[in-house]
């Protein structure tokens, strides 16, 4: 297996993901330590093993400041994704545990259907918009 591989099956974090869309957002690896209450070197620390994993750095000094390598971007790209996917996770399970998300199948006469579905289909979307509703004759 090549380091490569190894870093990203074992030694990549989300830690160091979040590094990489703070740095991002806030420009400065100061500010990055502040937001997550560590000291500038421990935020250091964590980038100079996310490069060591990877074999290559993943911000270039330009001037006096910092900005992202080819490799960063590319690793940036899929942090933000990563984090979307997190939040979606959570949103989906916060809203099954709260009854928000899930099946409901509702039989009745066809004569009926007609007459109630409409009206709550879109009074459970409003309040349950993940609720999926089935009607059956």
């Amino acid at each position: 297996m090549d380091p490569i591989e190894r870093f990203f099956e074992a030694g990549l974090k989300l830690s160091h993901l979040r590094l990489l869309t703070l740095f991002d957002s806030v420009g400065q690896i100061r500010l990055v330590a502040e937001r997550l209450n560590l000291t500038q070197p421990a935020v250091s620390k964590q980038l100079a093993d996310l490069e060591a994993g990877i074999g290559t750095p993943v911000l270039e000094r330009v001037g006096n400041r910092l900005r992202f390598t080819a490799v960063g971007d590319v690793l940036l790209r899929h942090a933000r994704e990563v984090f979307h996917q997190i939040e979606r996770a959570r949103y989906e399970v916060d809203a099954l545990t709260s009854g928000l998300s899930g099946r409901i199948a509702v039989g009745a006469v066809p004569t009926v259907l007609p007459v109630f579905a409409p009206e709550l289909v879109l009074e459970l979307k409003k309040r349950a918009p993940h609720v999926n509703v089935s009607f059956f004759e």
